[in-house]
């Protein structure tokens, strides 16, 4: 029999994330519009409302296109693409990012002090690919030798909200360049992983001793890319106000 060949997982919790992540949007709009004070233009008008920022960061580069209205409350719009083929090692599995990956999110944020610190929360659509390998160890030296690298690929594509912190430079202050950082976390929950496993010849009698060895890699590795369901996000860049 042929014990070779991809193995996927897929994640039957998809459906279940976009539905309470667009719950959770409509209720963030919600509690925004609903607070009497963020409804107050008299004591929360901003000289500039407007900003264009590039940004770069862990999602990848981008622009950010913000409108604050109010002293209290703003919000943006991100759009991100991953050109970087940046490569990490977790666990003994390896993550090479794809250039096809993106990001785009509408981010609600509140100023709970009237100046640029802010809590962030919103939702992404994203699309994060990475490539993924793992070493397999065998008895065997031949086998070994012939099946010491695998790989497969990591897809996580769905809604996700985000939450996080950061600072808005030139807060009430007229046209011009200022600076602006984030730091926060977003819920990517479970990938779908496919992976390729070696395909070479074995003897009849290990053919099943192969294929069990095979099946306990492909669990291991699948296992090990569940475990990461937040991402980091970090970004920084400029902001110019108009």
């Amino acid at each position: 029999p042929d014990v070779s060949g991809v193995f996927l997982s897929k994640n039957p919790n998809r459906r279940a994330v976009m539905r309470y992540s667009i719950l959770y949007l409509c209720l963030v709009c919600t509690i925004l519009a609903l607070h009497p004070q963020m409804l107050s233009a008299a004591t929360s008008a901003q000289a500039v409302p407007w900003t264009l920022s590039p940004v770069i960061g862990t999602l990848g580069a981008g622009l950010e296109f913000g409108y604050r209205p109010h002293a209290l409350w703003g919000v943006r719009l991100s759009a991100t693409v991953h050109p970087l083929p940046d490569k990490i090692e977790l666990n003994r599995v390896s993550y090479k990012a794809d250039g096809s990956s993106f990001g785009a999110g509408l981010l609600f944020d509140l100023f709970p002090r009237r100046n640029g610190f802010r809590l962030s929360a919103g939702l992404y659509r994203f699309r994060l690919k990475a490539d993924i390998s793992s070493r397999m160890r065998f008895q065997n030296p031949i086998y070994d030798a012939i099946s010491r690298q695998t790989s497969g690929a990591a897809l996580w594509n769905r809604f996700g909200p985000y939450f996080g912190i950061g600072w808005t430079g030139g807060a009430g202050q007229g046209r011009g360049l200022s600076w602006h950082g984030s730091l926060g976390g977003l819920y990517i929950g479970k990938a779908d992983v496919g992976y390729n496993l070696p395909d070479i010849s074995v003897p009849p009698h290990l053919r099943r001793k192969y294929a069990a060895r095979l099946r306990q890699v492909r669990e291991s590795v699948t296992r090990q890319v569940h475990r990461y369901r937040w991402y980091p996000v970090i970004s920084a860049g400029l902001a110019y106000r108009f």
